[in-house]
Protein backbone atom coordinates (compact mmCIF):
# COMPACT_ATOMS: atom_id res chain seq x y z
CA UNK A 1 0.00 0.00 0.00
CA UNK A 2 3.35 2.29 0.47
CA UNK A 3 3.45 2.07 -3.24
CA UNK A 4 0.21 3.20 -3.80
CA UNK A 5 0.46 5.81 -1.26
CA UNK A 6 3.38 7.34 -3.72
CA UNK A 7 1.82 6.95 -6.74
CA UNK A 8 -1.30 9.37 -5.56
CA UNK A 9 1.65 11.53 -3.68
CA UNK A 10 3.59 11.63 -6.96
CA UNK A 11 0.31 12.07 -9.14
CA UNK A 12 -0.77 15.02 -6.49
CA UNK A 13 2.63 16.76 -7.44
CA UNK A 14 2.77 16.31 -10.68
CA UNK A 15 -0.93 17.98 -10.79
CA UNK A 16 0.28 20.79 -8.82
CA UNK A 17 3.72 21.45 -10.61
CA UNK A 18 2.66 21.58 -13.98
CA UNK A 19 -0.15 24.67 -13.61
CA UNK A 20 2.73 26.36 -11.44
CA UNK A 21 4.96 26.23 -13.94
CA UNK A 22 2.60 27.61 -16.44
CA UNK A 23 1.32 30.09 -14.16
CA UNK A 24 5.28 31.15 -13.60
CA UNK A 25 6.11 32.04 -17.21
CA UNK A 26 2.45 33.46 -17.49
CA UNK A 27 2.97 35.92 -14.40
CA UNK A 28 6.50 36.86 -15.83
CA UNK A 29 5.12 37.75 -19.06
CA UNK A 30 2.10 39.55 -17.98
CA UNK A 31 5.02 41.34 -15.23
CA UNK A 32 7.11 42.58 -17.78
CA UNK A 33 3.85 43.62 -20.31
CA UNK A 34 2.58 45.52 -17.37
CA UNK A 35 5.43 47.30 -16.84
CA UNK A 36 6.37 47.89 -19.99
CA UNK A 37 3.07 49.79 -20.79
CA UNK A 38 2.90 51.71 -17.62
CA UNK A 39 6.52 52.94 -18.56
CA UNK A 40 5.78 53.69 -22.62
CA UNK A 41 7.49 56.91 -23.49
CA UNK A 42 3.73 58.06 -24.79
CA UNK A 43 2.71 57.64 -21.08
CA UNK A 44 5.95 59.65 -19.70
CA UNK A 45 6.11 62.30 -22.16
CA UNK A 46 2.11 62.77 -21.54
CA UNK A 47 3.15 62.83 -17.75
CA UNK A 48 5.87 65.27 -18.01
CA UNK A 49 3.37 67.81 -20.44
CA UNK A 50 0.82 67.33 -17.55
CA UNK A 51 3.22 68.51 -14.96
CA UNK A 52 4.63 71.59 -17.13
CA UNK A 53 1.09 72.65 -17.84
CA UNK A 54 0.29 72.60 -14.37
CA UNK A 55 3.25 74.09 -13.29
CA UNK A 56 2.24 77.21 -16.46
CA UNK A 57 -1.01 77.34 -15.09
CA UNK A 58 -0.05 78.15 -11.36
CA UNK A 59 2.52 81.00 -12.91
CA UNK A 60 -0.52 82.26 -14.66
CA UNK A 61 -2.77 82.58 -11.78
CA UNK A 62 -0.39 84.12 -9.99
CA UNK A 63 0.58 86.95 -13.00
CA UNK A 64 -3.52 87.01 -12.89
CA UNK A 65 -3.50 88.04 -9.11
CA UNK A 66 -0.96 91.09 -9.74
CA UNK A 67 -2.77 92.44 -13.05
CA UNK A 68 -5.80 92.28 -10.99
CA UNK A 69 -4.16 94.17 -8.50
CA UNK A 70 -2.68 96.55 -10.98
CA UNK A 71 -5.99 96.99 -12.51
CA UNK A 72 -7.86 97.87 -9.25
CA UNK A 73 -4.88 100.72 -8.58
CA UNK A 74 -6.48 102.07 -11.66
CA UNK A 75 -9.88 101.80 -11.43
CA UNK A 76 -11.22 105.23 -12.20
CA UNK A 77 -14.22 105.28 -9.43
CA UNK A 78 -11.43 103.97 -6.85
CA UNK A 79 -9.50 106.72 -7.58
CA UNK A 80 -11.82 109.38 -8.00
CA UNK A 81 -13.51 108.15 -4.71
CA UNK A 82 -10.21 108.59 -2.47
CA UNK A 83 -11.09 111.29 0.29
CA UNK A 84 -14.36 109.71 0.87
CA UNK A 85 -14.41 106.86 3.29
CA UNK A 86 -17.61 105.64 2.61
CA UNK A 87 -17.45 105.55 -1.17
CA UNK A 88 -13.78 104.41 -1.36
CA UNK A 89 -15.59 101.29 1.33
CA UNK A 90 -18.29 100.46 -1.57
CA UNK A 91 -16.06 100.38 -4.65
CA UNK A 92 -13.60 97.99 -2.42
CA UNK A 93 -16.79 96.01 -1.39
CA UNK A 94 -17.52 95.96 -4.72
CA UNK A 95 -14.40 94.94 -6.22
CA UNK A 96 -13.57 92.52 -4.10
CA UNK A 97 -16.80 90.67 -4.68
CA UNK A 98 -16.53 90.79 -8.28
CA UNK A 99 -12.63 89.50 -7.58
CA UNK A 100 -13.90 86.41 -6.11
CA UNK A 101 -14.55 83.36 -7.84
CA UNK A 102 -14.16 79.21 -7.77
CA UNK A 103 -10.49 79.78 -8.16
CA UNK A 104 -10.00 82.65 -6.00
CA UNK A 105 -10.65 85.30 -4.00
CA UNK A 106 -10.15 87.91 -2.12
CA UNK A 107 -9.51 87.59 1.50
CA UNK A 108 -7.89 91.28 2.80
CA UNK A 109 -8.43 94.49 1.10
CA UNK A 110 -7.71 98.14 2.23
CA UNK A 111 -6.24 101.85 0.72
CA UNK A 112 -4.05 103.24 3.48
CA UNK A 113 -2.73 106.66 3.31
CA UNK A 114 -4.20 109.98 5.28
CA UNK A 115 -7.10 107.56 6.23
CA UNK A 116 -7.35 104.07 6.18
CA UNK A 117 -10.01 101.97 4.82
CA UNK A 118 -10.13 98.16 5.18
CA UNK A 119 -12.56 95.73 3.02
CA UNK A 120 -11.33 92.13 5.14
CA UNK A 121 -12.90 89.17 3.84
CA UNK A 122 -10.15 86.48 5.50
CA UNK A 123 -13.20 84.86 7.03
CA UNK A 124 -14.61 83.79 4.42
CA UNK A 125 -11.51 81.63 3.13
CA UNK A 126 -10.05 78.66 5.73
CA UNK A 127 -6.37 78.71 5.55
CA UNK A 128 -6.24 75.02 5.39
CA UNK A 129 -8.08 75.31 1.72
CA UNK A 130 -6.98 78.39 0.27
CA UNK A 131 -3.40 79.76 0.06
CA UNK A 132 -3.13 83.47 0.27
CA UNK A 133 -0.65 85.84 -2.44
CA UNK A 134 -0.08 89.46 -1.07
CA UNK A 135 -0.06 92.71 -3.73
CA UNK A 136 0.58 96.54 -2.72
CA UNK A 137 0.22 98.94 -5.75
CA UNK A 138 0.52 103.20 -5.20
CA UNK A 139 -2.36 105.18 -5.87
CA UNK A 140 -2.47 109.02 -6.38
CA UNK A 141 -5.28 111.18 -5.96
CA UNK A 142 -6.79 113.98 -7.71
CA UNK A 143 -5.67 116.63 -5.20
CA UNK A 144 -2.04 114.71 -5.67
CA UNK A 145 -2.31 112.48 -2.26
CA UNK A 146 -0.66 109.63 -2.37
CA UNK A 147 -2.62 106.27 -1.18
CA UNK A 148 -1.30 102.63 -1.18
CA UNK A 149 -3.89 99.73 -2.23
CA UNK A 150 -2.77 96.58 -0.53
CA UNK A 151 -4.44 93.54 -1.43
CA UNK A 152 -4.27 89.53 -0.31
CA UNK A 153 -5.88 87.04 -2.97
CA UNK A 154 -6.30 83.23 -2.32
CA UNK A 155 -6.24 80.41 -4.63
CA UNK A 156 -7.06 77.23 -3.52
CA UNK A 157 -4.61 74.37 -2.35
CA UNK A 158 -5.93 72.19 -4.01
CA UNK A 159 -4.12 73.28 -7.07
CA UNK A 160 -0.96 73.15 -5.34
CA UNK A 161 -1.56 69.64 -3.82
CA UNK A 162 -2.11 68.33 -7.31
CA UNK A 163 0.94 69.83 -8.74
CA UNK A 164 2.56 68.33 -6.09
CA UNK A 165 1.12 64.36 -6.64
CA UNK A 166 1.47 64.97 -10.18
CA UNK A 167 5.29 65.49 -10.03
CA UNK A 168 5.49 62.14 -7.27
CA UNK A 169 3.38 60.62 -10.12
CA UNK A 170 6.42 61.78 -12.18
CA UNK A 171 9.44 61.29 -10.29
CA UNK A 172 8.04 57.33 -9.48
CA UNK A 173 7.95 56.87 -12.62
CA UNK A 174 11.11 57.85 -13.64
CA UNK A 175 12.07 55.63 -10.94
CA UNK A 176 10.34 52.80 -12.37
CA UNK A 177 12.55 53.27 -15.48
CA UNK A 178 15.28 53.12 -14.05
CA UNK A 179 14.83 49.90 -12.29
CA UNK A 180 12.50 48.30 -14.53
CA UNK A 181 14.59 45.18 -14.98
CA UNK A 182 14.90 44.31 -11.49
CA UNK A 183 11.42 45.23 -10.67
CA UNK A 184 10.09 42.56 -13.69
CA UNK A 185 12.51 39.99 -11.82
CA UNK A 186 11.18 40.96 -8.10
CA UNK A 187 7.36 40.35 -8.77
CA UNK A 188 8.11 37.16 -11.03
CA UNK A 189 10.70 35.95 -7.87
CA UNK A 190 7.97 36.40 -5.29
CA UNK A 191 4.86 35.00 -7.41
CA UNK A 192 7.42 31.91 -7.58
CA UNK A 193 8.27 31.87 -4.27
CA UNK A 194 4.42 32.14 -3.03
CA UNK A 195 3.79 29.27 -5.59
CA UNK A 196 6.28 26.78 -4.37
CA UNK A 197 5.29 27.73 -0.53
CA UNK A 198 1.64 26.90 -1.51
CA UNK A 199 3.24 23.51 -3.47
CA UNK A 200 5.00 22.89 -0.79
CA UNK A 201 1.96 23.13 1.48
CA UNK A 202 -0.67 21.20 -1.21
CA UNK A 203 1.72 18.56 -1.02
CA UNK A 204 2.82 17.85 2.59
CA UNK A 205 -1.81 18.45 2.66
CA UNK A 206 -2.04 15.98 -0.08
CA UNK A 207 0.39 13.59 1.73
CA UNK A 208 -1.57 13.62 4.63
CA UNK A 209 -5.12 13.25 3.49
CA UNK A 210 -3.90 10.31 0.70
CA UNK A 211 -2.42 8.46 3.54
CA UNK A 212 -5.12 8.69 5.73
CA UNK A 213 -7.19 6.99 3.52
CA UNK A 214 -4.52 4.35 1.78
CA UNK A 215 -4.82 3.53 5.44
CA UNK A 216 -8.26 2.80 5.45
CA UNK A 217 -7.56 1.15 2.25
CA UNK A 218 -4.98 -1.30 3.50
CA UNK A 219 -6.89 -1.99 6.44
CA UNK A 220 -9.60 -3.39 3.75
CA UNK A 221 -7.20 -5.21 1.61
CA UNK A 222 -5.55 -7.02 5.05
CA UNK A 223 -9.72 -7.52 5.90
CA UNK A 224 -10.17 -9.24 2.84
CA UNK A 225 -6.94 -11.65 3.22
CA UNK A 226 -8.06 -12.74 6.60
CA UNK A 227 -11.82 -13.56 5.21
CA UNK A 228 -10.23 -15.17 2.28
CA UNK A 229 -8.38 -17.69 4.49
CA UNK A 230 -12.08 -18.67 6.51
CA UNK A 231 -11.98 -16.02 9.21
CA UNK A 232 -16.08 -14.98 8.92
CA UNK A 233 -16.11 -13.26 12.09
CA UNK A 234 -13.12 -10.35 11.49
CA UNK A 235 -15.28 -7.02 11.29
CA UNK A 236 -13.70 -3.67 9.71
CA UNK A 237 -13.69 -0.36 11.96
CA UNK A 238 -16.26 2.12 9.97
CA UNK A 239 -14.05 5.25 10.00
CA UNK A 240 -15.83 8.89 9.05
CA UNK A 241 -18.74 9.06 6.22
CA UNK A 242 -17.23 8.73 2.69
CA UNK A 243 -17.24 6.56 0.24
CA UNK A 244 -14.55 4.52 1.95
CA UNK A 245 -16.52 4.22 4.61
CA UNK A 246 -19.78 3.08 2.62
CA UNK A 247 -17.34 0.88 1.29
CA UNK A 248 -15.83 -0.89 4.42
CA UNK A 249 -19.68 -0.92 5.43
CA UNK A 250 -20.65 -2.80 2.37
CA UNK A 251 -17.78 -4.91 3.05
CA UNK A 252 -19.04 -5.55 6.46
CA UNK A 253 -22.15 -6.51 5.38
CA UNK A 254 -21.32 -8.68 2.64
CA UNK A 255 -18.99 -10.68 5.73
CA UNK A 256 -22.32 -10.87 7.86
CA UNK A 257 -23.93 -12.40 4.70
CA UNK A 258 -21.49 -14.81 4.19
CA UNK A 259 -21.28 -15.64 7.87
CA UNK A 260 -25.12 -16.29 8.17
CA UNK A 261 -24.95 -18.44 5.04
CA UNK A 262 -21.87 -20.80 6.21
CA UNK A 263 -23.87 -20.66 9.51
CA UNK A 264 -26.82 -22.03 7.97
CA UNK A 265 -25.20 -24.10 5.33
CA UNK A 266 -23.23 -25.94 7.99
CA UNK A 267 -26.60 -26.25 10.23
CA UNK A 268 -28.76 -27.92 7.31
CA UNK A 269 -25.19 -30.17 7.06
CA UNK A 270 -25.98 -30.93 10.34
CA UNK A 271 -29.42 -31.40 9.98
CA UNK A 272 -29.06 -33.69 6.82
CA UNK A 273 -26.66 -36.28 8.85
CA UNK A 274 -28.89 -36.54 11.87
CA UNK A 275 -31.67 -36.61 9.56
CA UNK A 276 -29.84 -40.05 7.80
CA UNK A 277 -29.04 -40.97 11.05
CA UNK A 278 -32.42 -40.78 12.70
CA UNK A 279 -33.59 -43.30 9.23
CA UNK A 280 -31.42 -45.56 10.08
CA UNK A 281 -32.24 -45.68 13.78
CA UNK A 282 -36.26 -45.79 13.22
CA UNK A 283 -35.47 -48.76 10.73
CA UNK A 284 -33.40 -50.54 13.97
CA UNK A 285 -35.50 -50.06 16.41
CA UNK A 286 -38.74 -51.09 14.44
CA UNK A 287 -38.09 -54.48 13.41
CA UNK A 288 -37.72 -55.90 17.04
CA UNK A 289 -40.70 -53.82 17.99
CA UNK A 290 -43.38 -56.97 16.83
CA UNK A 291 -41.59 -59.75 17.87
CA UNK A 292 -41.38 -58.53 21.06
CA UNK A 293 -45.11 -57.64 21.22
CA UNK A 294 -46.37 -61.12 19.80
CA UNK A 295 -44.09 -63.38 21.96
CA UNK A 296 -45.20 -61.66 24.94
CA UNK A 297 -48.64 -62.20 23.66
CA UNK A 298 -48.53 -65.81 22.91
CA UNK A 299 -46.81 -65.92 26.31
CA UNK A 300 -50.03 -65.09 28.04
CA UNK A 301 -52.36 -67.28 25.83
CA UNK A 302 -50.13 -70.13 26.54
CA UNK A 303 -50.04 -69.67 30.15
CA UNK A 304 -52.41 -72.01 31.14
CA UNK A 305 -51.10 -74.81 29.49
CA UNK A 306 -47.59 -74.20 30.57
CA UNK A 307 -47.40 -73.27 34.15
CA UNK A 308 -47.41 -74.96 37.22
CA UNK A 309 -48.48 -72.48 39.32
CA UNK A 310 -50.89 -70.63 37.39
CA UNK A 311 -52.01 -67.86 39.33
CA UNK A 312 -48.55 -67.00 40.51
CA UNK A 313 -46.99 -67.51 36.28
CA UNK A 314 -50.41 -65.50 35.31
CA UNK A 315 -49.58 -62.53 37.77
CA UNK A 316 -45.83 -62.44 36.53
CA UNK A 317 -46.32 -62.61 33.02
CA UNK A 318 -49.16 -59.95 33.61
CA UNK A 319 -47.11 -57.47 34.94
CA UNK A 320 -44.24 -58.51 31.85
CA UNK A 321 -46.73 -57.79 29.61
CA UNK A 322 -47.79 -54.62 31.22
CA UNK A 323 -44.29 -52.94 31.52
CA UNK A 324 -43.17 -54.36 27.43
CA UNK A 325 -46.42 -52.86 26.54
CA UNK A 326 -45.83 -49.46 27.92
CA UNK A 327 -41.91 -49.28 26.80
CA UNK A 328 -43.49 -50.50 23.40
CA UNK A 329 -45.55 -47.62 23.37
CA UNK A 330 -42.40 -45.53 24.70
CA UNK A 331 -40.45 -46.75 21.54
CA UNK A 332 -43.44 -46.05 18.84
CA UNK A 333 -43.79 -42.55 20.01
CA UNK A 334 -39.66 -42.22 19.66
CA UNK A 335 -39.84 -43.66 16.60
CA UNK A 336 -42.55 -41.61 15.34
CA UNK A 337 -40.77 -38.61 16.38
CA UNK A 338 -37.39 -40.41 14.40
CA UNK A 339 -39.77 -40.90 11.52
CA UNK A 340 -41.47 -36.86 11.38
CA UNK A 341 -37.74 -35.58 11.57
CA UNK A 342 -36.44 -37.83 9.00
CA UNK A 343 -39.28 -37.13 6.82
CA UNK A 344 -39.83 -33.73 6.38
CA UNK A 345 -42.62 -32.55 4.27
CA UNK A 346 -41.28 -30.31 1.21
CA UNK A 347 -42.28 -26.48 1.89
CA UNK A 348 -44.98 -25.53 -0.35
CA UNK A 349 -45.13 -21.78 0.31
CA UNK A 350 -48.04 -19.34 -1.07
CA UNK A 351 -48.57 -15.94 -0.27
CA UNK A 352 -50.39 -14.98 3.26
CA UNK A 353 -51.23 -12.14 5.59
CA UNK A 354 -49.20 -12.78 8.31
CA UNK A 355 -51.26 -10.90 10.22
CA UNK A 356 -54.51 -12.65 9.97
CA UNK A 357 -52.64 -15.78 9.62
CA UNK A 358 -51.17 -15.83 13.22
CA UNK A 359 -54.51 -14.54 14.92
CA UNK A 360 -55.98 -17.29 13.39
CA UNK A 361 -53.67 -19.76 14.75
CA UNK A 362 -53.93 -18.70 18.14
CA UNK A 363 -58.02 -18.62 17.62
CA UNK A 364 -57.96 -21.95 16.80
CA UNK A 365 -55.64 -22.81 19.58
CA UNK A 366 -57.69 -23.49 22.88
CA UNK A 367 -54.88 -25.44 24.25
CA UNK A 368 -53.09 -22.01 24.80
CA UNK A 369 -56.57 -20.32 25.67
CA UNK A 370 -55.48 -20.41 29.58
CA UNK A 371 -52.38 -18.61 29.07
CA UNK A 372 -54.51 -15.56 27.85
CA UNK A 373 -51.76 -15.40 24.88
CA UNK A 374 -51.62 -11.50 24.24
CA UNK A 375 -51.15 -10.78 20.02
CA UNK A 376 -49.64 -7.32 19.40
CA UNK A 377 -49.93 -7.38 15.47
CA UNK A 378 -50.67 -3.71 14.30
CA UNK A 379 -50.05 -1.79 11.75
CA UNK A 380 -50.51 -2.01 8.07
CA UNK A 381 -50.91 -5.64 6.00
CA UNK A 382 -47.96 -7.68 5.57
CA UNK A 383 -47.47 -10.71 3.03
CA UNK A 384 -44.72 -13.22 3.17
CA UNK A 385 -44.41 -16.50 1.38
CA UNK A 386 -45.58 -19.52 3.94
CA UNK A 387 -46.14 -23.00 4.06
CA UNK A 388 -49.67 -22.43 6.37
CA UNK A 389 -49.71 -25.81 7.86
CA UNK A 390 -45.73 -26.26 8.53
CA UNK A 391 -45.96 -22.54 10.02
CA UNK A 392 -48.12 -23.88 12.09
CA UNK A 393 -46.19 -26.66 13.36
CA UNK A 394 -43.63 -24.10 14.04
CA UNK A 395 -45.66 -21.26 15.61
CA UNK A 396 -47.52 -24.24 17.72
CA UNK A 397 -44.31 -25.70 19.18
CA UNK A 398 -42.89 -22.34 20.16
CA UNK A 399 -46.01 -21.03 21.94
CA UNK A 400 -45.73 -24.49 23.94
CA UNK A 401 -42.51 -24.02 25.02
CA UNK A 402 -43.27 -20.80 26.42
CA UNK A 403 -46.11 -22.33 27.78
CA UNK A 404 -44.10 -24.45 29.66
CA UNK A 405 -41.41 -22.29 30.66
CA UNK A 406 -44.17 -20.40 32.42
CA UNK A 407 -45.67 -23.82 33.95
CA UNK A 408 -42.02 -24.88 34.96
CA UNK A 409 -41.34 -21.77 36.66
CA UNK A 410 -44.44 -22.12 38.67
CA UNK A 411 -45.58 -18.44 37.38
CA UNK A 412 -49.16 -17.09 37.04
CA UNK A 413 -50.12 -17.87 33.71
CA UNK A 414 -52.28 -15.04 32.89
CA UNK A 415 -50.13 -12.50 29.69
CA UNK A 416 -47.34 -15.17 30.68
CA UNK A 417 -46.90 -15.18 26.55
CA UNK A 418 -46.87 -12.47 23.94
CA UNK A 419 -46.97 -12.46 20.50
CA UNK A 420 -46.16 -9.62 18.14
CA UNK A 421 -45.74 -9.12 13.98
CA UNK A 422 -44.20 -6.72 12.95
CA UNK A 423 -42.10 -5.19 9.82
CA UNK A 424 -38.19 -5.37 9.92
CA UNK A 425 -36.78 -3.79 6.63
CA UNK A 426 -37.32 -6.24 4.19
CA UNK A 427 -38.89 -8.86 6.76
CA UNK A 428 -41.93 -9.80 8.65
CA UNK A 429 -40.97 -10.44 12.31
CA UNK A 430 -42.80 -12.96 14.15
CA UNK A 431 -41.85 -12.83 17.90
CA UNK A 432 -42.77 -15.02 20.89
CA UNK A 433 -41.95 -13.69 24.10
CA UNK A 434 -42.91 -15.39 27.35
CA UNK A 435 -41.86 -14.16 31.04
CA UNK A 436 -40.03 -17.68 32.24
CA UNK A 437 -37.37 -17.64 33.87
CA UNK A 438 -35.47 -17.53 30.95
CA UNK A 439 -32.45 -19.88 29.06
CA UNK A 440 -28.89 -20.55 30.89
CA UNK A 441 -26.35 -18.75 28.97
CA UNK A 442 -24.61 -22.52 28.04
CA UNK A 443 -27.91 -23.96 26.60
CA UNK A 444 -28.27 -20.61 24.20
CA UNK A 445 -25.77 -22.02 21.46
CA UNK A 446 -27.12 -25.49 21.55
CA UNK A 447 -31.33 -24.70 21.36
CA UNK A 448 -31.35 -25.84 17.76
CA UNK A 449 -28.93 -29.03 17.83
CA UNK A 450 -30.92 -31.99 17.27
CA UNK A 451 -31.37 -34.43 20.06
CA UNK A 452 -30.37 -31.37 22.84
CA UNK A 453 -33.07 -30.91 25.30
CA UNK A 454 -33.63 -30.10 29.00
CA UNK A 455 -37.18 -31.86 29.25
CA UNK A 456 -37.31 -34.98 31.45
CA UNK A 457 -39.49 -36.24 28.41
CA UNK A 458 -38.41 -34.40 25.33
CA UNK A 459 -36.54 -35.68 22.43
CA UNK A 460 -34.63 -32.65 21.58
CA UNK A 461 -36.18 -32.55 17.76
CA UNK A 462 -38.85 -29.96 18.43
CA UNK A 463 -36.97 -26.74 17.74
CA UNK A 464 -34.06 -28.32 14.92
CA UNK A 465 -37.58 -28.82 13.30
CA UNK A 466 -38.95 -25.37 14.03
CA UNK A 467 -35.39 -24.07 12.51
CA UNK A 468 -34.95 -26.36 9.39
CA UNK A 469 -38.66 -25.17 8.60
CA UNK A 470 -37.85 -21.98 8.57
CA UNK A 471 -34.83 -21.93 6.74
CA UNK A 472 -36.70 -23.66 3.55
CA UNK A 473 -38.70 -20.95 3.64
CA UNK A 474 -36.15 -17.88 2.98
CA UNK A 475 -35.86 -16.76 7.04
CA UNK A 476 -34.07 -17.50 9.87
CA UNK A 477 -34.77 -18.04 13.63
CA UNK A 478 -33.04 -16.20 16.60
CA UNK A 479 -32.99 -16.64 20.49
CA UNK A 480 -32.98 -14.16 23.19
CA UNK A 481 -32.81 -14.50 26.46
CA UNK A 482 -32.65 -13.41 29.28
CA UNK A 483 -34.84 -10.00 28.25
CA UNK A 484 -34.40 -8.71 31.73
CA UNK A 485 -32.85 -9.56 35.29
CA UNK A 486 -36.57 -11.21 35.86
CA UNK A 487 -35.61 -13.75 33.21
CA UNK A 488 -38.00 -14.00 29.86
CA UNK A 489 -37.29 -15.72 26.33
CA UNK A 490 -37.89 -14.32 22.73
CA UNK A 491 -37.67 -16.49 19.88
CA UNK A 492 -37.81 -14.40 16.61
CA UNK A 493 -39.18 -15.45 13.25
CA UNK A 494 -37.90 -13.45 10.11
CA UNK A 495 -38.96 -14.17 6.95
CA UNK A 496 -38.80 -12.47 3.51
CA UNK A 497 -40.97 -9.57 2.69
CA UNK A 498 -43.81 -9.54 -0.18
CA UNK A 499 -43.88 -5.93 -1.26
Amino acid sequence: MNRFLWKVVSLMMLVAVIPVGIGVIVVDQLVQETVAIGLDDRVKGSLARSTEVYRNYISLRREAIGLWVTALAHDEALVAALGNDRKVREVLAARAQAGSGEHQGVAYLSVEGPAKIVVDRSGSYPEAQWRGREATRTLRGADGTEWTLRATVVVPWSLFHDYQALGGVQETFENMDARQASLSGAYSRAFVASSLGALLLAVLLGVLLARGTTGRLARLHAATAVVAAGDLDHEVAVRGSDEIADLTRAFNGMVGELRQSRDRVAYLERVSAWQEIARRLAHEIKNPLTPILLAVQQLDRKFDAYAEDPPRYRSLVSDSLEIVTEEVGALRRLVQEFRDFARLPRVEPEPVEVRRYVADFLKTSPQFAEYVVAFDAEGAELVADVDTTLMRRCLDNLVQNAAHAVDGAGLPRAGSVCVRVSRQGDEVAIQVEDSGPGIAPENLALLFQPYFTTKGDGTGLGLPIVRKTVIDHGGDITVQSPLSEDGGTRFEIRLPAIG
